[in-house]
């Protein structure tokens, strides 16, 4: 089973390396040997003539030829949500796509050294182990030097007293298997693979198990930006109308502010598909008034927009009143200086398009033509992407989680600390220009470099090596590190943190790097995932010490019964000759120890499902602390069973007298077998009981156990009681067993119960102890897991919380700005 489990993780590994490679071979058209041909973009080299026009997916890096200016939609590369304009002389970057223009380029990069190759490359550069698999590697590393040690001791002793070598060898394998925990990882792995499920329930695709605790121990989520905190796609935020007495409304709507939407409509490209980002968002918002109806209104002409224009020109009209209107839209410095009326607004607009560039908006002028086919100036309209509705719920709940959020987008400075003010991440915003770190950086560099990286809201315009080295650094700091994103510049970062996540509409290669993919809007699962691994590392973790406890007790029990107690010694028969084969080395039969491994480790696997509290800050294994609880807990455990085996001993029925304590709960003197069963009934229950000590911080009646898990204790206790009643399995040599009388058995549970009642106080003070060495008072300590109301926001809402939608709890859906300019008669 683990090596299955690892195939298909490695196998995962490799398909990040798989999508990238895969996009590397598009098509393109080179010109070679004087004629222009169609061919694989791996045959490009540098020099090569290609000829890039609309729609084309550069093959590769490319300077552009003398000739018209692209618009080249990079935004899977960049993070840039709109199209940016490339002259001549200007580099274009593979992968990107060409939407408006035509032009040739001189290949300048290829494969791996492209842009878009720089991003595979960094991705198959990592490697690294899980953090969940350091911790089993150690936990298994210890026990295993511990069982070896203790078993070669036994081993030895027991051929220095002429035991049979078979004999000797059987039972320190099965010592071995009992002790060294082989199903930690097949346990570890059922309980990831049912939260997997129900996050899989959740639109979340877990790619790679360990994720998930890793994903309980993250203590810094970097986000992108477009199409992950945003949606891609823009919306209409602010309207401002230029109103002067020369400009009357003439278009059928009752004000201006209608007006300007209507002519910026009317100047956009009505189309059911294929529609340009810009038109789309500006006729969706028309379209949303009931007196804006542009169905009766035709296209007589378009002019579309050009990098050298700058501008949308449109004739429509009307088809029930036979109105004629030119209607123009584009960048405002153009429409203005255009516009008849550009004297009397050019100080107002210009200062507005300053103020909307300083937050990172989009603006657009918005003019159409008079009477005397004058044009006209009506207003700006301001562009932004949006936050996803969920956005500031998620950002708040991940800090009360105590995960804070960073923003690392490759959009410009101003969009990047516009975003984030909105969103309430802080307003320390960088640039990627204290990024250059070289080998020569003073001490002092660094640590400024450190203190930006750990303290800033965010980063701007980065590129993809730029976010990779951002998540590095945060590692290497100390920082348990996630990344969502959903482009190709994403990916390397999404490979290189250690919990990757991939948003709804994430690109192939960015599925592929991460380790969990969502496949629905929105970012409220990540918060699902984060309380979801949460639990399990709890369950995990509370396996982790009942599995250490358990082979505490195994290893020391049977190395100190075999060394230092010889039942023989125990013989008190006042001189009456007696006929029991008596052993002068206490064995358990192998039988027992592989009964013991089976029971308690199968039914263990229900630990997945058991009911547990949710930390309020991120994860972290406290292995000191792990070890030392288990051996406390182990060793009482060890020694009531060496207590009880003395005691047992004293009680043989060959003995002229019996053992105090148990005369005074009339239990009758017992033969050897059934001191052997006995004992196996003792260390099997304890065992498995070690679950409920481990399974809570206080005491083992402060919550309740989960229903499966509660049943599985009940069925392996109940067996364990009747194989040691009824024993059915013979005896092996020099280890003889028989059934026990059932008063015996409740003897064997009023033990049990007993010590375990010892072993949970015992726990209680071992954690108030290490509650007291870490400085955590009775403040902190109430408030160390989230509450009820926190993991069900939907039956108990908080004040946060019932800020759901960005767009409807920060600022109305549009706001409309008048900006009246006074006309003097004169």
């Amino acid at each position: 089973i683990n090596g299955v489990v690892g195939w298909h993780e490695e196998k995962n590994a490799g398909d990040a390396i798989a999508a990238l490679k895969a996009g590397l071979t598009p098509k393109c058209t080179c010109k070679r040997n004087g004629s222009w041909q169609s061919m694989d973009a791996k045959f490009l080299v540098r020099g090569d003539r290609i000829n890039i026009k609309l729609g084309d997916v550069l093959p590769a890096d490319a300077i552009l030829c003398k000739g018209e200016p692209l618009e080249i939609d990079q935004a899977a590369l960049t993070g840039e949500s709109l199209p940016v304009s490339r002259h001549e002389n200007q580099k274009v970057f593979q992968g990107s796509t060409c939407k408006r223009g035509e032009i040739e380029g001189i290949v300048c990069d290829t494969g791996e050294r492209t842009f878009f190759g720089k991003a595979a490359k960094l991705v198959e550069s990592v490697e690294q182990t899980g953090n969940f698999q350091k911790v089993l590697f150690r936990v298994t590393l210890a026990l295993l030097i511990v069982s070896f040690t203790m078993v070669i001791i036994i081993f030895i002793v027991l051929l220095v007293r002429h035991h049979k070598v078979l004999d000797i060898i059987s039972i320190c394998v099965v010592l071995l298997v009992a002790s060294i925990p082989i199903a930690m990882q097949i346990v570890c792995t059922t309980t990831m693979a049912v939260g997997s499920r129900i996050l899989a329930e959740k639109q979340a695709i877990v790619s790679r198990l360990s994720s998930i605790e890793e994903l309980a121990g993250m203590q810094i989520l970097c986000s992108d930006k477009t199409g992950t905190l945003t949606k891609n796609a823009l919306e209409l935020k602010d309207t401002d109308v230029c109103e002067t007495d020369s400009v009357p409304v003439t278009l059928p709507v009752p004000n201006a502010e209608l007006e300007i939407k209507m002519a910026s409509a009317l100047a956009a490209k009505r189309m059911n598909t294929g529609q340009d980002a810009i038109d789309k968002c500006i006729c969706d918002h028309a379209g949303k008034f009931r007196d804006i109806d542009l169905s009766c209104w035709e296209e007589e002409q378009f002019i579309p927009f050009d990098p050298v224009r700058k501008r949308v020109e449109a004739t429509s009209v009307n088809t029930k009143t036979g109105q004629k209107v030119v209607t123009c839209k584009g960048a405002p410095q153009i429409v203005l200086a255009m516009s008849s009326n550009c004297e009397l607004i050019k100080k107002e607009i210009e200062g507005k398009v300053k103020a909307y560039a300083a937050r990172g908006f989009r603006t657009l002028g918005v003019a159409k033509q008079n009477e005397k086919d004058e044009w006209v100036m009506l207003g700006l309209l301001s562009l932004f992407d949006p936050p996803r509705d969920d956005t500031f719920a998620t950002i708040k709940r991940a800090q009360a989680m105590g995960v804070p959020v960073r923003m690392v987008t490759g959009d410009q400075l101003a969009i990047g600390i516009e975003t984030s003010k909105q969103l309430e991440m802080g307003e320390k915003i960088y640039n990627t220009d204290f990024l250059v770190e070289s080998e020569a950086a003073t001490e002092i560099n660094r640590a400024r470099i450190k203190d930006i990286i750990l303290n800033a809201d965010g980063f701007a315009e980065v590129f993809p090596e730029h976010k990779f080295y951002i998540v590095e650094q945060m590692q290497n700091y100390g920082r348990r590190t996630g990344m969502t994103g959903d482009g190709v510049n994403d990916a390397p970062a999404l490979k290189r943190a250690d919990v990757g996540i991939a948003v709804d509409g994430a690109t192939d290669a960015a599925r592929a790097a991460a380790d969990i993919v969502l496949t629905s809007p929105g970012l409220s699962v990540i918060i699902d995932a984060m309380i979801i691994s949460r639990r399990i590392f709890q369950r995990m973790k509370n396996y982790c010490t009942y599995r250490i406890a358990c082979t505490i007790q195994l290893l020391f029990f049977f190395s100190i019964s075999i060394l230092f107690i010889r039942p023989t010694d125990f013989i008190h028969t006042g001189g009456k000759p007696y006929t029991e084969d008596i052993p002068d080395t206490f064995i358990l039969p192998v039988i027992s120890l592989v009964i013991i491994t089976i029971l308690n480790d199968g039914t263990i696997l229900t630990i997945a499902y058991d009911k547990v509290v949710v930390s309020r800050n991120p994860e972290k294994w406290n292995l000191i602390k792990l070890f030392i609880l288990s051996i406390i807990l182990g060793a009482i455990n060890t020694i009531a069973s060496i207590v009880l085996l003395i005691q047992a001993l004293e009680h043989l029925d060959i003995n002229d007298k019996g053992n105090p304590m148990l005369d005074a709960f009339n239990v009758p003197q017992l033969k050897y077998k059934q001191i052997t069963a006995m004992i196996y009934m003792e260390i099997s229950i304890a065992n498995f009981m070690n679950v409920f000590v481990a399974r809570t911080q206080s005491f083992f009646f402060s919550r309740r156990p989960g229903t499966q898990i509660l049943i599985a204790g009940i069925v392996a206790n109940v067996a364990t009681t009747f194989f040691a009643v009824y024993w059915f399995f013979g005896s092996s040599h020099g280890a003889p067993a028989g059934g026990i009388p059932w008063k015996l058995a409740g003897f064997v549970w009023f033990w049990v119960i007993c010590f375990f009642i010892v072993d949970d106080c015992v726990k209680v003070l071992v954690n108030k102890a290490f509650d007291k060495y870490e400085g955590i008072d009775s403040t902190d300590k109430a408030n160390q897991y989230l509450r009820d109301s926190f993991l069900a926001p939907g039956s108990r809402k908080s004040n946060f919380l019932s800020r759901t939608s960005f767009i409807a709890a920060k600022t109305p859906a549009v706001e409309v700005r008048r900006s009246r300019v006074s006309v003097s008669k004169q």
